[in-house]
């Protein structure tokens, strides 16, 4: 399970450059879809220093080919905002 891997301190997924933050995807399986993990469920999550995980997009493959860069910058400065308590 995704959230148990963060925990243990383990990063599943690919880095994905280009971000202040550390900023992962995540592939996982929908059992309810044959193709694996290719036609699964993305997770989007970052860590910010010095062990917390916030996650900041999940979406099916099979209702969203991909999410840009601009979306994720867009997320993220939604995560920090909040996290900073503004």
């Amino acid at each position: 399970m995704l959230s148990e891997d963060i925990k243990r301190g383990e990063n599943p997924g690919d880095a994905i450059p280009g971000f202040e933050s550390i900023v992962y995807k995540a592939r996982r399986n929908n059992r309810a879809v044959s193709g694996g993990a290719r036609k699964g469920y993305r997770f989007i999550y970052c860590i910010h220093p010095p062990d917390q995980a916030t996650m900041i997009s999940v979406y099916a493959k099979t209702e969203q080919e991909n999410i840009s860069d601009s979306e994720i910058a867009e997320l993220l400065k939604d995560v920090e905002r909040r996290l900073s308590g503004n």
